[in-house]
């Protein structure tokens, strides 16, 4: 039988059992003490999950981002550089929202869905993506936004070379 990257990443993570039998009873807890929130983090409202709705939103905005400033970069557009930035700032106020009903799903998950679900709860890489477009917005706003690159870095002034703006 043919099984699915996450499958396999799934059946090997067996040491995640344990760190799930911990932590999944206190996401239960904060998620269901209170009938607003779980009806809000589930979807009920909306009569489907929300989650997979709201994560949607960060990705394309972040993508978004990645492209208006290569068009700014390639085109110096001050309509393409506002752009990204405002598609930047989408994708992080977005984050919050789209993690929350991630974590809502997972309370209820079993077994290997929950070994799965759990990766990106404790991997660093989520993390590390939010403070990553965090740390980019920062930049463009203390740097000058014409002062960074398209994947937000602030570009080195080599002596010699001036700067393309």
């Amino acid at each position: 039988m043919t099984s699915t990257i996450g499958e396999r990443l799934a059946a090997s993570a067996g040491w995640l059992d344990g760190i799930a039998e911990q932590l999944q009873p206190l996401v239960q807890r904060v998620v269901e003490a209170s009938p607003q929130v779980k009806n809000a983090v589930d979807g009920t409202w909306l009569r489907t999950p929300l989650h997979p709705a709201l994560t949607d939103v960060p990705v394309g905005a972040y993508t978004t981002s990645v492209v208006l400033d290569a068009a700014d970069a390639l085109t110096g557009s001050e309509a393409a550089r506002n752009g990204a930035d405002a598609a930047l700032a989408v994708g992080i106020a977005s984050s919050l929202p789209a993690a929350a009903t991630g974590a809502g799903d997972w309370r209820t998950l079993q077994g290997a869905d929950r070994r799965l679900g759990l990766i990106p709860r404790i991997g660093q890489r989520r993390r590390a993506a939010g403070v990553r477009h965090l740390a980019r917005a920062a930049r463009r706003r203390a740097a000058g936004r014409g002062a960074c690159d398209v994947g937000g870095r602030v570009r080195a002034q080599h002596p010699g070379r001036a700067s393309r703006r």
